[in-house]
C-alpha cells in the first residue's frame, strides 16, 4: 500500500504527478501500485537514448494499468508521458496536459471543492498541533509524561490508543481545576 507521506503529498497538492524511470523494475507491484491509483499524470522521465525501449514498454504497462483503476474524483483521466530533457518538445508536451488538468478541474468545479477540502484539513492538522503544544507548554510534568509513554510505545508496552486515553484523561483532570 501507500505510505502516509505519499498519501499526505496527495492531499496537500492540486496535481499529484508521478515520476519514474524506464526499466526501474517492478513498475505495477508494492507500493507503486498505489501512488499509479493516485497520479494525475505519469511521467516516465530519461525517455532518451539506450533507454527508448524501456520507456515504450513502461509507457504501454503503465497506460494498460491505468483502466483497471476506478475513476478519479476530479474525472480527470490519469495520463502517461514519456520525457527526454534532450527532446524540448516533450517538456512543452508535459507543461500542456499540467494546463489541460488545471483548466479541467477549474471548468468542474474539482479544483474549488479540493482546495475546500485542503484548507479543513489543515485546520484540523494546525489546530491537533497547537493544541498538543498548548498542553505541553502550560505543564512542564506532560513532556516529561510523553518521554514516558513515547518509550513505553517503543517498546510495545502500551498501544497507541491507550497512551492518548492517558493524555486526555490528563488534560480533562487539570481543566476541572
Amino acid at each position: 500500500g501507500v505510505g502516509q507521506s505519499e498519501t499526505a503529498v496527495y492531499h496537500m497538492t492540486d496535481l499529484f504527478v508521478f515520476l519514474i524511470l524506464p526499466g526501474a523494475g517492478d513498475e505495477l507491484q508494492g507500493i507503486k501500485r498505489g501512488i499509479v491509483e493516485m497520479a494525475d499524470l505519469v511521467i516516465i522521465n530519461k525517455a532518451d537514448e539506450d533507454r527508448i525501449n524501456l520507456a515504450d514498454q513502461a509507457q504501454k504497462d503503465y497506460r494498460n494499468a491505468l483502466h483497471l483503476f476506478r475513476e478519479k474524483e476530479s474525472g480527470w483521466q490519469s495520463r502517461v508521458m514519456k520525457h527526454s530533457i534532450f527532446d524540448p518538445s516533450k517538456t512543452s508536451e508535459v507543461l500542456d496536459q499540467i494546463q489541460d488538468f488545471n483548466r479541467f478541474v477549474s471548468a468542474n468545479g474539482y479544483k474549488f471543492s479540493r482546495r475546500t477540502t485542503q484548507q479543513l484539513d489543515w485546520f484540523e492538522e494546525m489546530l491537533r498541533r497547537s493544541l498538543l503544544e498548548l498542553v505541553v507548554s502550560t505543564r512542564r510534568d506532560m513532556d516529561e509524561q510523553l518521554s514516558t509513554l513515547r518509550t513505553q510505545l517503543k517498546r510495545g508496552e502500551i498501544s497507541p490508543r491507550k497512551a492518548v486515553m492517558q493524555i486526555v484523561e490528563e488534560v480533562k483532570r487539570n481543566l476541572k481545576k
